[in-house]
């Protein structure tokens, strides 16, 4: 429910259906497979690349910029699910890096079983 309120800017009227609620549903999702995902992505690759960070330092200056712009929470969102979209293309980039280290966590945590 909470993405659902901040969709909409405090100023305007709540446009409520069920579909909207579905489509929080699934942005909710996306959050916590990418927070699953960059826990175990740290473990591979723990720094940005120096191209990420000047990504990641305009979306968060843009999503400043919503916050001071009297409360704009549906530019804000936005604005996370663009860092989410990064995040996500970062740690598909990273794939053969991910798969070694698990697996040999994997085989670690068996043998030490």
């Amino acid at each position: 429910m909470k993405l659902f309120f901040l969709s909409a800017h405090y100023s305007n009227p709540v446009d409520y259906s069920d579909e909207k609620i579905e489509e929080c549903k699934k942005q909710k999702k996306s959050f916590d497979d990418f927070i699953d995902k960059v826990n175990n992505w740290q473990k591979v690759k723990p720094v940005p690349s120096s191209e990420d960070k000047v990504k990641i330092d305009e979306i968060c200056k843009k999503f400043e910029s919503a916050m001071d712009e009297d409360f704009n929470t549906p530019q804000a969102m936005a604005c996370l699910f663009k860092l989410l979209d990064l995040g996500f293309g970062s740690i598909s980039a990273d794939k053969d890096a991910a798969k070694d280290y698990c697996s040999r966590e994997t085989s670690c945590s068996k043998t030490s079983s």
